[in-house]
């Protein structure tokens, strides 16, 4: 603990320095190691333990339902918590900020509902309030003839659509670019 080694405490972590080579998606990814040696065998002995800590964080909720108002995460990648809908398919993007600073450039991407880099929002305030966007904000969130699903379709999972949404954004005063994906199934 940090009783022991002054080291592990670091009040000042933040803001990162965006040219550290440990920089991981807004995080500083830092491996601690011990050695040490047998006392009868006179072995060498390691062993490493990485953390992550973010100092500039987005995360992205993708949410479905088939009937606008019940909504279900839907991350199994094989599409088995996935509702049933014999259409329309809505779907539900809440993006927070999960850091410690101010972000902006925000962006999504949902390749499979034909969403290319929307841009939403001004900026995303550090413990600010939640952006929830919707099919009034983003028209392909809605979708009304999702079924039949075409077979041939990568994206076709037992059964399911399962798509993947993506948010980017960037600390406004370290520069530092962060993303975050999440899936979102929904049975036909």
């Amino acid at each position: 603990t940090s009783a022991q080694i002054a080291q592990l405490s670091n009040p000042d972590l933040c803001p990162l320095d965006p040219n550290n080579p440990n920089l991981v998606n807004g995080g500083l990814r830092n491996i601690a190691r011990v050695d040490a040696e047998g006392v009868s065998s006179g072995i060498d002995v390691f062993d490493e333990d990485p953390a992550c800590i973010k100092c500039v964080c987005i995360d992205l909720i993708k949410e479905v339902s088939n009937d606008g108002l019940t909504w279900h995460d839907a991350n199994d990648p094989q599409c088995s918590d996935a509702p049933g809908t014999l259409d329309p398919a809505y779907y539900r993007l809440t993006i927070k900020n999960c850091g410690t600073e101010e972000l902006t450039n925000l962006v999504i991407n949902d390749p499979v509902l034909g969403i290319t880099n929307f841009p939403f929002g001004s900026n995303l305030p550090a413990g600010g309030p939640d952006i929830i966007l919707t099919s009034a904000q983003i028209a392909q969130l809605s979708n009304p003839d999702l079924c039949p699903l075409d077979p041939d379709n990568p994206n076709v999972v037992n059964g399911g659509l399962r798509n993947i949404a993506r948010v980017d954004a960037e600390g406004v005063s370290s520069g530092i670019d962060v993303f975050d994906e999440d899936p979102a199934c929904i049975k036909c």
